[in-house]
């Protein structure tokens, strides 16, 4: 790359850094816009994507040959779910947590556990940006959740009968 070619480039990145700072100055608005919307639903059910990791990383573990297997991994998941801090009220926030999965004997991942609960307002830019791409499956996941648990009240309520 001459320095010609590297000053046009470089000139070119700042101009898209500014349009990008713009934008993204947005990107806690239209959390807080979806979260207030989601939070009028008044649902009250944790939900979680894990179908859609916003990003994932392989585990490998040492088996006893010295040798490293994937044995999961670690998803970055985005979703809707009631969190309280330490001296504050619970509040239902949008939010991304560390989930970490398992290959079972039939190599089919298992959730193990889920940890690190962060409000999305509060990720990375990078994460943020990746969140806004899955609102629309978190809305459809969130309705589904919420047709599901109808239907067990519905049916349990004629058992009690």
């Amino acid at each position: 790359m001459t320095d010609v070619e590297f000053s046009k480039v470089l000139s070119e990145l700042s101009t898209t850094a500014s349009k990008l700072n713009r934008s993204s100055d947005s990107i806690n608005e239209i959390i807080a816009q979806l979260q207030d919307t989601l939070r009028k639903t008044n649902v009250g059910i944790d939900v979680w994507l894990d179908d859609y990791p916003l990003e994932s990383e392989a585990i490998e573990e040492e088996n006893d040959d010295g040798v490293y297997e994937d044995w999961g991994r670690t998803d970055t998941e985005l979703g809707f779910a009631k969190n309280s801090k330490l001296g504050q009220a619970a509040a239902w926030i949008l939010a991304t947590r560390d989930a970490r999965y398992r290959y079972d004997h039939n190599k089919q991942l298992e959730f193990v556990s889920a940890e690190y609960v962060t409000p999305l307002a509060e990720c990375s830019r990078a994460i943020r940006i990746e969140a806004l791409k899955h609102f629309g499956h978190l809305v459809v996941e969130m309705q589904r959740r919420a047709e599901e648990a109808v239907k067990a009240i519905e049916d349990a309520k004629k058992f009690v009968k």
